[in-house]
């Protein structure tokens, strides 16, 4: 079973959903606060802990479930492995689809 931690203001309109593992709850608090700061809205952040990756999330190859969905993706080379500022990097793009959103909705 997953645990699931919660942040933010949970009636917010925004949600946000992430898979974490323990080291990813190492900066958890740090990335929440720069999401806040970089998108400016109220948001719920529901961090859900896994314990097995693989058997949690991983039934089906992301690559091919999304090209078969139509989603485009946008992707960001990072200097240094996937561990280097982890919370840095999701909160970028936590904020980065948040302003997205915020574009889209406006047109």
């Amino acid at each position: 079973m997953m645990k699931l931690h919660k942040f933010g203001n949970p009636n917010a309109d925004i949600v946000l959903i992430q898979p974490v593992d323990d080291h990813d709850m190492e900066g958890i608090e740090n990335e929440v606060f720069v999401i806040a700061e970089s998108c400016g809205r109220d948001f719920f952040l529901v961090a859900c802990q896994v314990e097995d990756w693989n058997k949690d999330l991983s039934p089906w190859k992301a690559h091919d479930l999304l090209k078969d969905r139509g989603v485009s993706c946008v992707l960001e080379w990072n200097e240094g492995n996937h561990f280097k500022e982890p919370d840095i990097r999701t909160a970028k793009a936590f904020a980065w689809l948040r302003r997205r959103s915020i574009t889209v909705s406006s047109n």
